[in-house]
């Protein structure tokens, strides 16, 4: 590699050219990391290896600059710092505090999907979940006790079927837990609004990835099916859609839950009804997965939304 000495001695620099680049040298060698660095090993440096290094110390000292100035250096994430490369000082990057934060937020956001989501259910937590209720006590209750079940065995842990009247905070409890399974214990999890679901699952009709999102739905270790029974049911939805992924995850003994205005029997009633049928039998299927799998609980409370418009 040639040296900063060797590119002005070919081009013989001016009185002007030669005072600027002693200025820039000074200023290179004075930066206090740099000067740590050659007092550091000032038993080994020698002139000519300064020289030969400028290029490197001058790299060194702006991307140094620009950490310092809460700026972006040309490697994000990364820090300058010195060694020795055979005969010259040379820069390698290290990866910072920032780095390793944007890292886990990155698999964290790989591990949770709940792009169907408002925003404040996907920035609940539990510690901020209200419990100003007795029933917000008791569901408070069953998801500590399925966490502490979860962490032990999640085949051993099972979901609840939370149904009640509008806004009174069912999706936003599971926004929470989701963020807590992902934040804590790593899991992999699924929060669909179960219409929005549907509907975005008939878009996929036309690259022929349907089933390929049914079964990376199916093997998530935690599924949260929001708002069940306000999708527009038929045969292919509860048929090839739900009660496969149930069937799946009920085999597996794999955690889910469900939210929905609809009591169980409801639900039932929805699910049979369809244009062309009232299929009660193909319905009870559906259901029995759904208590192998979740554990009822009526949730009942003020409309918090109509109470936050008025």
């Amino acid at each position: 590699m040639e040296s900063i000495r060797d590119v002005m001695k070919n081009i013989q620099p001016s009185k002007a050219q030669q005072e600027a680049f002693q200025k820039t040298r000074q200023s290179i060698l004075s930066h206090p990391k740099v000067a740590a660095f050659l007092e550091e090993h000032k038993d080994t440096i020698t002139p000519e290896l300064i020289d030969n290094s400028l290029s490197k110390l001058n790299e060194f000292v702006k991307e140094s600059n620009k950490l310092e100035r809460g700026e972006m250096g040309a490697n994000p994430g990364f820090a300058p710092v010195l060694f020795f490369n055979m005969n010259y000082i040379d820069v390698d990057y290290i990866a910072t505090d920032i780095y390793y934060q944007e890292k886990e937020r990155k698999e964290k956001e790989n591990l949770i999907d709940n792009h169907t989501m408002s925003l404040d259910v996907r920035n609940a937590t539990l510690s901020t979940y209200d419990l100003n209720s007795s029933i917000r006590v008791q569901l408070m209750e069953e998801i500590i006790d399925f966490l502490a079940t979860f962490r032990k065995d999640k085949h051993l842990a099972r979901g609840l079927f939370i149904h009640g009247p509008f806004g009174v905070g069912k999706t936003y409890l599971m926004g929470a837990l989701a963020n807590e399974l992902v934040s804590k214990d790593h899991a992999s999890v699924n929060v669909l609004h179960y219409p929005t679901f549907i509907n975005d699952l008939k878009g996929t009709f036309a690259d022929n990835s349907t089933q390929d999102v049914i079964n990376a739905t199916k093997t998530v270790d935690v599924l949260i099916l929001d708002d069940i029974g306000a999708e527009s049911n038929s045969q292919w939805v509860r048929d090839d859609v739900l009660n496969p992924i149930l069937e799946f995850r009920m085999k597996e003994s794999l955690p889910t839950f469900f939210t929905s205005n609809f009591g169980p029997k409801d639900l039932e009633v929805h699910l049979a009804m369809t244009k062309s049928t009232n299929d009660q039998l193909k319905s009870k299927r559906v259901m029995e997965r759904v208590y192998y799998l979740a554990k009822p609980v009526l949730f009942e409370g003020e409309d918090r939304r109509r109470k936050a418009w008025n």
